[in-house]
């Protein structure tokens, strides 16, 4: 019989230890269930190069083009422990600091139930929301925010202001985004705390200001003496500025505007509750702020998670519509999702029926949401059967057509380039260099923005002078757009590839990829 009790008094320590083991269970569990299957030659192979590269010395964002320092910096230490810098490393790495966030997250809920089994469910829920695998530090950093505006709430000292100061400025050592979300989420919501609650508000601010300075400390090192460093870090900053976003929008998927015509049942139903949720996502997020700017301090102090999550999801929501698809929502939704359960909890109580029916639509909702993109699932029903394939002494099970390719391509370079040759991957399949266990001949392994004509002949000048005779190229549209073609985004480097690089077929390689060897 499930225990519903909810909020019955329980130690410090036995609070911790309860979401720890929840926590570690659950991402275990997926990760003995899904760490070995699949692989994302893209965005976790952008991961796993910059780690390996951290691992050997190089400088994230100088000597390679990166995201912040902090998430290679975290990865790497596992490599240097383990003493392996294989794939399934990376993938134990990101579990790692998925059980801290997971645990945050639990903590937090632990405001409305002790219950194993609620939290136990709830927990499995967020888990399989931590989607992707090589981005797990988003959802994290967003719930570790979540749990300490939790405890801002509860007990607004000095001490906490300046705890949660060290948050914003250590996440934005992971990722400026986060820091630029989280420096917001609590200026809005120490603001807010001091004119529901009063208390000195100068105070406060100056020591979250202090506490967001020391936090970023170790970025504040690295421009200060490490050469190069801060000259790469401003770059890096006009870029955005230069191409006017963070990332490549996508159209947002509102159910209303999908042909379900074309779909089958529960590809229907997937298109349906993910436009659902980009829907529902904004309507919390300002609702919720609406919500309890109305309450008096009683209820207040009653829905402090509700508060706490109503102002992180509020800046949080910004990542998920910058690029509207399921990945990029799974990495902001969490914040939603334990206002929701923080909201829902407390409303039904004493009515335990109507709390199972909702958390079984809740388990329902993702499973046919974000369960449809679970590397378990898509293994499970692929009408083609996954093989095994080693990569870095590591066995993972892929599909037939991503065996095919890599095999083609270690073959070839074996057979006809020499086994260790440096050849340039293009445009956004770095996951090719360590498999094949070399180095990127450019700083550049993502060429997904339109460069500047003097950074392209930069490019070409080092391909000159590392005498690059091979290039792996796939000029293919990225999101079925012509203009985010390799050849219209980066045209200086193409028209030199194209002048001096001749196309060398290779059966068994797809049509959209050729090698190109140097004409002499």
């Amino acid at each position: 019989m499930i225990n519903w009790c909810l909020t019955p008094y329980r130690s410090k320590g036995y609070a911790l230890t309860q979401a720890i083991l929840i926590a570690a269970t659950i991402s275990i569990f997926l990760f003995v269930l899904q760490g070995n299957i699949d692989i994302n030659l893209a965005d976790e192979g952008f991961l796993w190069y910059g780690t390996i590269r951290t691992t050997l010395g190089d400088i994230p964002l100088r000597d390679f083009q990166s995201y912040d320092p902090g998430r290679y910096l975290w990865s790497a230490l596992w490599f240097k422990v383990t003493s392996n810098n294989s794939l399934m490393t990376l993938r134990l790495s990101t579990t790692l600091f998925q059980i801290v966030g997971l645990t945050c997250g639990l903590l937090s809920l632990q405001r409305v139930t002790h219950s194993w089994s609620l939290l136990t469910i709830i927990g499995f829920i967020l888990a399989l929301w931590m989607f992707p695998r090589h981005k797990l530090f988003e959802p994290t950093i967003a719930m570790i925010a979540v749990f300490m505006a939790v405890l801002l709430l509860e007990k607004p000292s000095f001490r906490r202001h300046f705890t949660c100061g060290l948050l914003v400025g250590l996440a934005a050592f992971f990722g400026r985004n986060h820091g630029l979300y989280l420096f917001i989420s609590f200026a809005l919501l120490i603001f807010f705390n001091w004119l529901k609650f009063g208390g000195k508000f100068l105070k406060r601010i100056a020591f979250w200001s202090m506490g967001i300075l020391i936090g970023y400390t170790p970025m504040f090192f690295m421009l200060a003496i490490i050469p190069g460093f801060f000259r790469s870090f401003v770059e890096s900053i006009l870029f955005l500025f230069r191409i006017g976003r963070t990332n490549i929008p996508l159209p947002i998927p509102w159910f209303w505007n999908i042909d379900y015509s074309n779909l089958a049942l529960f590809q229907s139903l997937n298109a349906f509750l993910i436009g659902l949720l980009f829907l529902i996502l904004p309507l919390f997020s300002f609702g919720a702020i609406a919500y309890v700017a109305h309450m008096n301090q009683s209820r207040l102090s009653n829905n402090i998670l509700l508060v706490a999550s109503a102002f992180i999801s509020l800046t949080y929501m910004h990542y998920a519509f910058s690029r509207s698809d399921v990945s990029h929502l799974a990495q902001a939704i969490h914040p939603m999702l334990l206002g929701l359960f923080a909201l829902f909890v407390n409303l039904l109580r004493e009515r335990k029926k109507e709390l199972i029916v909702f958390l079984t639509v809740v388990l329902l909702e993702t499973l046919l949401s974000i369960g449809l993109f679970q590397p378990f699932y898509i293994r499970a029903q692929s009408p083609e059967p996954y093989v095994k394939y080693e990569i870095s002494d590591n066995t993972i099970w892929l599909h037939p057509k991503v065996v095919s390719l890599l095999n083609t391509i270690r073959k070839f370079t074996k057979e006809t380039i020499g086994g260790k040759e440096v050849i340039l991957v293009i445009p956004h399949f770095p996951a090719v260099y360590p498999i094949l266990g070399i180095e990127s001949p450019l700083r550049e392994t993502f060429f997904l923005f339109p460069e500047t004509y003097v950074r392209q002949k930069e490019m070409i000048q080092t391909l000159q002078e590392k005498q690059i005779n091979w290039i792996l190229v796939a000029d293919i549209k990225l999101d079925n757009r012509d203009d985010l073609r390799f050849s219209k985004t980066h045209a200086v480097l193409w028209e030199y590839i194209q002048s001096n690089f001749k196309s060398v077929r290779i059966d068994g390689l797809p049509s959209n990829y050729e090698f190109m060897r140097r004409t002499f």
